[in-house]
Order: structure tokens, then C-alpha cells, then sequence
């Protein structure tokens, strides 16, 4: 099974405007999200060595995308498996 969001995200040449719109309105607002997450985990220290919350949720959106792309591809949901789980032992390192 693969994320609609990410489904969408790799065939977006053949959506239309509106769908595009609301792809990258999704987007957009998990970043937001994910910003502020890594803006309070900078202030109160409960995720190591945050330096710029934008940036870490940039990141964090691709490799749980891209993770999820390649599971998909390879078939192997280990692949995905691993991405997350080396993202979580980031994120847990406090």
C-alpha cells in the first residue's frame, strides 16, 4: 500500500492544477507541522542538536517519502523499515 500524498507526488506531470494545488497545500502544511515540532524540540531540548527547524522538516518529509518510494519499488518493506528506524533513533536521542 502506498501513501495517496506520496502516489500523487510521483506522477504529478499528469494531475490537474487543482489536484497539484492541494498535493502541494498538503505539503506545505506537514512542513509547517513538522517546523514547529523541530522549533519546540530546539527550545526545550528534547530532540539532540536541532540547528534549523525548517530544514529538519524538509529533510524529515523527504526521507519518509523517498522511504516509502523505495519499499515500494524494491517490494520490501524493510527498506522503509530501516529509513524510519534511523530517524526515530535520531529522534530519540534525548
Amino acid at each position: 500500500m502506498v501513501c495517496l500524498c506520496v502516489a500523487f507526488s510521483a506522477v504529478r506531470g499528469s494531475l490537474s492544477p487543482e489536484v497539484l494545488l492541494e498535493l502541494n497545500g498538503f505539503h506545505e502544511d506537514g512542513l509547517t507541522w513538522l517546523g514547529g515540532v523541530f522549533t519546540q524540540a530546539r527550545t526545550d531540548g528534547s530532540i539532540d542538536s536541532v540547528q534549523d527547524p525548517v530544514s529538519e522538516a524538509v529533510a524529515t518529509l523527504a526521507l519518509v517519502e523517498g522511504a516509502h518510494l523505495m519499499a515500494r519499488a524494491a517490494v520490501d518493506v524493510a527498506r522503509f523499515d530501516a529509513a524510519i528506524s534511523m530517524l526515530r533513533s535520531r529522534l530519540e536521542t534525548v
